[in-house]
């Protein structure tokens, strides 16, 4: 049997509009009158989905992987998404989280979002089975993995995955969580991804985008969400 994982405390406070923020990162979880559209923006419309989805059969899969789980609203959005398109094949889901919230904290976090978002009380009822480190069914077509480790230690972690297709570096703020953002993390994920592959991220950053390059992708900086004048794009262009 595979030893459980060690839970961190998320150190979690709440703003006056009920709003998460880290206070071991002093950042904020998401913009709580902005959050959706932000993540639509910088996550699923800067990886061309669900274009890319459309080109599926039934019988393929298409592999995200988030650096930064959080609340779970990106992994959220994406599932609403996919829904609403009717694509064919099977959307498989994985996301590493350094420090899970609990259930209550998680619940708590999407009270906002549960009439928008479809998934909502599904991924509330299946949280305690994914901290645990299990691939859970979500759907018929959408499986979650949820990775409970520190992003210095993914490496040592059996992922089970080698083709991702689209990744989502939402981990906080660069200047406060350096290790989210470090060349040995892009190497990871340059290596585990496939050629064509596309990664967005919020931040322009200068370490992010040094690291990037350093790991082999092509990077881009393409307008950003709100007041961010601009984001960063990725491929891996070969092998």
């Amino acid at each position: 049997m595979k030893n459980k994982p060690i839970i961190k405390s998320a150190d979690l406070s709440w703003t006056e509009n009920d709003a998460p923020y880290s206070t071991r990162f002093d950042d904020i979880y998401f913009m709580p009158d902005a959050g959706l559209a932000e993540s639509r923006h910088v996550f699923l419309s800067a990886n061309l989905l669900p274009k890319r989805w459309l080109k599926l059969s039934s019988e393929q899969t298409f592999t995200i992987f988030e650096c930064g789980f959080g609340t779970g609203l990106n992994f959220l959005v994406t599932s609403e998404l996919w829904l609403a398109s009717n694509v064919q094949g099977h959307l498989n889901y994985t996301a590493i989280e350094g420090y899970p919230l609990s259930l209550s904290e998680l619940a708590k976090a999407l009270s906002n979002f549960a009439t928008d978002l479809p998934l909502t009380q599904t991924l509330i009822a299946k949280y305690e089975e994914l901290i645990t480190g299990q691939r859970v069914q979500i759907t018929q077509q959408i499986s979650l993995k949820l990775i409970v480790c520190e992003a210095d230690a993914l490496s040592e972690q059996n992922t089970e995955i080698s083709h991702i297709d689209s990744v989502y570096m939402d981990g906080f703020s660069p200047a406060n969580n350096p290790e989210m953002w470090s060349l040995e993390l892009c190497q990871w994920l340059y290596a585990h991804c496939s050629v064509g592959a596309s990664l967005s991220t919020f931040t322009v950053a200068g370490l992010v985008k040094r690291n990037l390059k350093a790991a082999g992708f092509v990077i881009k900086k393409v307008p950003g969400f709100g007041k961010k004048r601009e984001m960063l794009t990725a491929q891996k262009v070969a092998s």
